[in-house]
């Protein structure tokens, strides 16, 4: 019976968020945001444990008071009772607010610390991608998205670096690639799409080996006896920090690519030097353990058992720029 009611919730996760991104108006918009809401709630509450409730309670009280100020903003823009600009500007204050970007950020690692590894991974990949094409909708290049961008990229990186909890180390890192994704959107759609498809599947290969292994923490990482878990754990924090070869920097570079054609240099010069604290509290996190002097097995430890065939296929993803260029 905990099952089922789990998978229905879920199903109605699903189902909200496309209603939002396939709707014709601000009002189903609305409809389905608050519908996403009320299925994710049940989906991260577990039965004893109080941290999930917290959690839970701190996520229904932001994304309550962001879609109050939503609907606000949408009533408003139809009897058309103030400046079409500042009615723009607080519907995007309130999608802000639901992405958990600067200076709205505060709320997400704290929700984040209380919940476990599968609902940390719809967090960071699923909900993220209603507020995002409704972002997109209003998508102009105004001082709150430039001012948004830029703090969302500076404080995640210096805030991140004295991080030793790995969801909250996740978080600040979501907070910058929703930086880099608005961007994209500035710059081109496909940008965008071909952007969030390479977050969402590096965030799952992580999420996946954190919680095979039961990694919750920095120093959790040293306790593991396999070479090659430590070896892909730090390719795929590479390619999520966007240094080449690997994946990741294939969005990044089209973002940058397309901003400098229009002559916007100063915004992604900004990201790029946020983009190197993040690597380097990526690598801090993965170089100790890896130059510790300690006995590791080169075969798969049997309490943390990883199939090869999935080791593979996580290398040739991380690797697929290259393999890409060599093919064509």
């Amino acid at each position: 019976m905990n099952k089922l009611y789990k998978i229905l919730f879920f199903n109605f996760l699903l189902i909200s968020s496309m209603i939002t991104v396939s709707a014709y108006s601000w009002l189903t918009m609305w409809l389905g945001i608050e519908l996403n809401l009320l299925s994710m709630i049940p989906i991260m509450l577990k039965k004893n444990n109080s941290y999930s409730s917290e959690a839970g309670m701190k996520y229904f009280l932001i994304q309550s008071l962001a879609s109050t100020v939503l609907i606000f903003s949408i009533l408003v823009m139809e009897k058309k009772l103030f400046n079409n600009y500042l009615i723009i500007t607080i519907l995007q204050c309130s999608i802000i607010m639901k992405l958990g970007m600067a200076p709205f950020h505060w709320w997400l690692p704290e929700v984040m610390e209380g919940l476990s590894w599968e609902n940390c991974l719809i967090m960071l990949t699923w909900q993220k991608l209603a507020p995002l094409v409704m972002l997109m909708m209003t998508l102009k290049n105004s001082v709150l998205l430039s001012m948004t961008i830029i703090l969302s990229s500076l404080i995640s990186g210096i805030q991140g670096l004295n991080q030793i909890s790995m969801r909250k180390i996740m978080a600040y890192s979501s907070i910058n690639h929703m930086a880099w994704m608005i961007l994209s959107m500035m710059s081109s759609s496909w940008t965008w799409m071909i952007y969030f498809f390479i977050y969402c599947v590096s965030n799952f290969i992580l999420v996946w080996y954190f919680k095979k292994m039961k990694i919750f923490y920095i120093n959790q990482i040293n306790l593991i006896k396999n070479k090659f878990s430590k070896i892909f754990i730090l390719m795929n924090f590479l390619s999520l920090s966007g240094i080449p070869p690997m994946i990741g920097f294939m969005p990044k570079w089209l973002t940058v690519h397309y901003m400098i054609i229009n002559m916007n240099i100063i915004m992604p010069l900004i990201l790029i030097i946020s983009s190197l604290m993040h690597s380097y509290f990526y690598i801090r996190i993965i170089i100790p353990s890896l130059m510790m002097k300690m006995k590791e097995s080169k075969m798969l430890n049997q309490s943390h058992s990883i199939n090869y065939n999935l080791l593979m296929l996580n290398f040739m993803f991380i690797m697929s720029l290259i393999i890409t260029n060599f093919m064509f």
